[in-house]
């Protein structure tokens, strides 16, 4: 049975800063006999699709940096909500090629 986020947690109790943390990369890269870079590159090209949710304060200076050039955002939040938030995620790294879709 699939449950809708919002009815498990608090929406209103969320993290008001996000970064996100490409951990294994290198792990993985070894594994696969490749270099740490490749491994990292690898990582960054899998992120594909973010989704916020919520009000967020502040994004991590370098956040989004590296990752997959053709990557979709998906926001939900209110208009004037929606129009902050891509605005601090693009001032966060993200590539100018990513796509921004707000959810409601």
């Amino acid at each position: 049975m699939e449950q809708n986020i919002e009815d498990i947690i608090n929406m209103q109790a969320l993290p008001e800063h996000v970064a996100i943390i490409m951990d294994g990369n290198r792990r993985w890269a070894k594994k696969n006999n490749l270099s740490t870079p490749q491994g990292h590159k690898e990582g960054a090209e899998n992120l594909k699709t973010i989704t916020v949710k919520g009000n967020l304060k502040s994004i991590g200076k370098n956040a989004f940096v590296g990752i997959n050039k053709k990557a979709i955002f998906k926001i939900k939040a209110t208009e004037s909500n929606y129009k902050k938030i891509v605005n601090k995620i693009k001032k966060a790294g993200a590539p100018k090629t990513a796509t921004y879709k707000r959810i409601k």
